[in-house]
């Protein structure tokens, strides 16, 4: 629905939470139901202005004093083609219309992390279009890039991946900036996943995730047990797959600096396509990487995306998460279950 609410988890008497403190439908005004919501702490810089004694100085005074703090933001993206942006202590909403015409779908959204002096925002659409935005100037984006469209195996010769998708171009469906806001991972629907960066206020796609689902990416993520190397990357497909990706040295914004991904994980657990997770799942490598997969595995450097390892699951998944310390991924899907695989770390 395009009900959002806020509950205090300190209240919480039991598992389930069933009293909002508030009611956040009001501000927001989505006008049809809401598919993602985006959270960002960001911190308004005060600015210097020169002027004379007396009451307007003070007045100035205060107003510095207010831009100078952190606020919690809010976006809410929905069916209608609208993103709704509020200051989460606020009673007023902007909105920031990805399609003019109310006829595309806006499944994902996502704050810019990382010390940015704007807050940005980035958004994907049925429309095959992933926009930039600078929040606080909602009239128009920053950058718009139009997925290009994408030639089967059947239709060149020099391609070995057929994708399996609706549309072409595909749709966006989920978005993830980096912990530094360098890149951005977009998730497609027809089973790839993009790799961006922001080159002078515009979007840029500097790699590619391709071949690894049947179906469409319904998450992407750059996932916190990877302690900051920015190289590795998470898709989750609805074809029940979970891959985790080293994007390569050959991503612009991926400083050359980067611990291999592979040292983030135990040797012996790349190395057992058999070995299974806490949960039971078996961890497998899609065909199609092994060999390539088997060769690189000695490699310190590797310059062009990859697949470290995958997780077969039992249900088509909808979002994952992850922690640092412990390294987890949670996985919500289809059934009423959030399934949480250990990911060994290297000792």
């Amino acid at each position: 629905d395009r009900f959002v609410y806020e509950f205090d988890l300190r209240k919480a008497t039991g598992p389930l939470l069933t009293e909002p403190i508030r009611d956040m439908s009001s501000i927001l005004h989505n006008q049809d139901e809401v598919n993602q919501i985006s959270l960002r702490h960001f911190h308004h810089k005060a600015t210097k202005r020169k002027g004379g004694k007396g009451s307007g100085q003070k007045k100035r005074a205060n107003q510095n004093q207010n831009q100078n703090q952190t606020k919690l933001y809010m976006a809410t993206c929905d069916d209608a083609g609208t993103i709704r942006v509020m200051d989460a202590a606020s009673t007023r909403s902007d909105v920031l219309h990805h399609d003019a015409n109310a006829v595309v779908v806006i499944p994902t959204c996502a704050f810019r992390r990382g010390p940015q002096k704007s807050l940005e925002l980035a958004s994907g659409g049925t429309d095959c279009n992933i926009r930039l935005w600078d929040a606080t100037k909602p009239k128009k984006p920053i950058s718009t890039f139009l997925v290009k469209q994408a030639v089967d195996a059947e239709q060149d010769g020099s391609s070995t991946v057929t994708r399996p998708q609706v549309a072409n171009p595909p749709f966006v469906y989920s978005l993830d900036w980096s912990e530094s806001g360098k890149l951005l991972a977009a998730g497609y629907g027809n089973g790839d996943a993009g790799v961006f960066c922001v080159e002078s206020g515009s979007l840029v796609q500097v790699g590619l995730l391709e071949g690894g689902h049947a179906s469409s990416v319904a998450s992407v993520m750059f996932p916190r047990f990877a302690r900051g190397n920015e190289r590795v990357v998470v898709t989750a497909g609805t074809d029940s797959t979970i891959l985790i990706w080293d994007v390569g040295m050959g991503v612009v914004g991926v400083e050359s600096n980067y611990n291999n991904p592979r040292n983030l994980f135990s040797q012996s657990f790349l190395s057992n396509q058999g070995m299974a997770m806490q949960t039971g799942s078996a961890i497998s490598t899609p065909a199609a990487a092994t060999d390539e997969i088997t060769r690189d595995l000695q490699s310190m450097m590797s310059d062009k995306p990859q697949v470290l390892f995958g997780i077969n699951h039992t249900a088509k998944v909808n979002w994952v998460c992850s922690t640092r310390h412990p390294a987890a991924l949670f996985v919500a899907d289809t059934s009423n279950d959030i399934t949480c695989y250990d990911i060994p770390s290297a000792q």
